[in-house]
């Protein structure tokens, strides 16, 4: 599966500021931004059936990230276990020989690096995986892991 990284960077430039988080009032859960303007709000269409808002409307990019990061979220995690495997691969020691480096096309500086960052998408991964798994009646803090997974992608391309 091919992950259109620019698309989702794009996306997140043009959606609602991050972070997200989830919010409550008089019963209606919804998804603000960081100054608390609408991100995904429950509605009720004129013909009384319910449902969801979002600023730019179904086809906006707001509406378009939210779907296009969870669809890219299981490519991701091959990413980062294809990632986690090269690493495996090298000897146990490489961290703490920078010798190595005339050896691999990284230094063990920019792998220690490496290895942080899939520690941290994994992270944010298993996050957003919670929140799948919780989605329905569940009032979970989708935000953590879509703010660090969108920001990971973000800085992928600086």
């Amino acid at each position: 599966m091919t992950i259109n990284t620019q698309k989702l960077r794009d996306l997140i430039r043009q959606a609602c500021p991050l972070p997200w988080t989830l919010a409550t009032s008089n019963s209606w859960r919804r998804i603000v931004d960081q100054y608390h303007a609408s991100v995904c709000s429950p509605c009720t269409q004129r013909d009384g059936h319910p449902d969801l808002a979002f600023p730019g409307g179904a086809e906006g990019p707001t509406a378009q990230l939210l779907l296009d990061a969870a669809n890219a979220l299981p490519g991701l995690l091959d990413k980062i276990d294809a990632q986690e495997a090269q690493l495996a691969a090298y000897p146990a020691d490489w961290r703490e020989d920078s010798s190595l480096e005339t050896w691999f096309p990284l230094t063990a500086e920019q792998m220690k690096a490496q290895a942080a960052e899939i520690a941290r998408l994994r992270e944010a991964a298993q996050k957003l995986a919670d929140w799948a798994e919780h989605e329905v009646g569940a009032e979970p803090d989708l935000t953590p892991g879509l703010a660090e997974v969108c920001a990971a992608l973000a800085q992928e391309g600086s």
